[in-house]
C-alpha cells in the first residue's frame, strides 16, 4: 500500500471522527461553543507544530486567501454541527457531502468547461445516494429543518474549494 493511500485513509478517519464527535457534542452544547472549542484545539496544534518545526511566518497576500478559506470552513462546520444537532445525521451528512462535491464541479464547468466523462458517473452516484437518504419522510419539523441545514456546510466547503 502506498504512502498516499495510507495518508488518505488516516485523513478520512480523522475528519470522520471529528465530524462525528462534533455532531454528538453539539447535541449537548451550543453549536457555536463546539465550533470554538474545535477551532481552539486546532490552533493550539498548529502553533505547536509550527514551533516544533521552526516554520517562519509568511505575511503576504496568501494570508488573505487563507483567512477567507478559514471563514468558509468555520461557517460550514457551524452549519454542519447545527444540522447534526437538530436533524438526522443520515440525511445531513450526505447532503453536505454531495453539495460540497457538486458546487465546485458546477463552478468549474462554468469557468473552465465540463469535467471529463469518466468523472460524471461518480457525481451521479453521489447525487443518487443523497437523494435516497433524503427521500425518507422526516418525522417532525426539526428533522426537516436539520436536512435543510445539510446544504449549508456543503456550500461553505464548496466556496472554500472554488
Amino acid at each position: 500500500m502506498s504512502l498516499g493511500v495510507i495518508v488518505a485513509l488516516c485523513s478520512a478517519c480523522v475528519w470522520g471522527t471529528g465530524d462525528f464527535c462534533g455532531g454528538r457534542a453539539s447535541t449537548r452544547m451550543d453549536s457555536f461553543q463546539v465550533l470554538c472549542l474545535s477551532a481552539l484545539s486546532g490552533i493550539v496544534m498548529l502553533v505547536a507544530l509550527a514551533l516544533a518545526t521552526g516554520e517562519s511566518v509568511h505575511a503576504d497576500r496568501g494570508m488573505l486567501w487563507a483567512a477567507a478559506a478559514g471563514l468558509c470552513t468555520a461557517v460550514g462546520i457551524a452549519a454542519l454541527y447545527r444540522g447534526l444537532s437538530i436533524g438526522n445525521a443520515a440525511t445531513v451528512a450526505p447532503m453536505a457531502a454531495v453539495t460540497a462535491a457538486l458546487l465546485p464541479v458546477v463552478f468549474g464547468a462554468a469557468t473552465a468547461g465540463l469535467p471529463v466523462a469518466r468523472s460524471l458517473p461518480g457525481l451521479e452516484r453521489r447525487w443518487l445516494a443523497s437523494s435516497w437518504s433524503h427521500a425518507r419522510r422526516p418525522r417532525d419539523r426539526d428533522r426537516a429543518l436539520g436536512s435543510g441545514w445539510g446544504c449549508s456546510p456543503g456550500s461553505a466547503s464548496a466556496a472554500f474549494s472554488c
